[in-house]
């Protein structure tokens, strides 16, 4: 039940960082544009609001019926947002200084876990430490667009340290632009790739012992 939406955020801390040089600036004002990307994940919260049949009424809506006996779920999502502001040069002929950044950060993750099930501890664990799993997996794939949004947004054409870049209105606005069009574009692919990494989960050891644990308790 996994899905992508756009939010916004503050406070990651930078993962890297990178500077760009006007092209026809004076050769003593190398870093016009400051550029770096901040990464985090929330803490997941466990939950116990639904029964296991409006779990399984759930899961049919939304067309992800569980492999195994469904006894909660998991959900996270993606956001971001992006800051800059511009400064003066201390220096005398140079231009104003960028400083923008990309805030991208797993959010609002939840297990939900039915609470018909919550006063029985052992068939609650063994649901906890299963959607647990899917809480990793999906933080994983969230890596792996972490790590490639840091590759695209390293380059050049990004930083707009071209010419052109600087004819027309703020900078800054030009390169968030440049910078959303990349991250959206990565976006776009990530629903899949999280679907695959949640299924990955439920290998056929994982289904026989939720279905198990479900028998033997249920």
């Amino acid at each position: 039940m996994a899905g992508a939406t756009l939010l916004f955020l503050s406070g990651a801390k930078p993962a890297w960082a990178h500077s760009a040089v006007q092209a026809n600036g004076p050769e003593a004002c190398p870093q016009s544009v400051h550029l770096g990307i901040g990464v985090g994940s929330e803490p997941i919260t466990i939950r116990t609001d639904l029964t296991l049949n409006e779990i399984v009424a759930l899961a049919a809506r939304t067309h992800r019926p569980a492999s195994h006996r469904s006894l909660g779920f998991y959900l996270g999502r993606i956001a971001y947002k992006i800051n800059w502001h511009q400064e003066a040069s201390n220096m005398s002929g140079c231009p104003s200084i960028i400083w923008i950044r990309a805030s991208i950060a797993l959010v609002d993750r939840k297990i939900e876990i039915a609470r018909d099930i919550a006063g029985d501890p052992c068939l609650y664990q063994n649901a906890v430490l299963h959607y647990a799993k899917h809480a990793n997996a999906d933080e994983e794939a969230f890596e792996q667009f972490v790590a490639a949004i840091g590759t695209e947004l390293k380059k050049p054409s990004i930083s707009l340290s071209n010419s052109h870049a600087f004819d027309h209105g703020p900078i800054g606005n030009k390169i968030e632009k440049s910078m959303r069009l990349v991250i959206n574009r990565e976006l776009r692919p990530l629903d899949a790739v999280r679907s695959a990494a949640q299924k990955s989960v439920d290998t056929p050891a994982q289904i026989r012992l939720m279905n198990a644990a479900y028998d033997r308790n249920g």
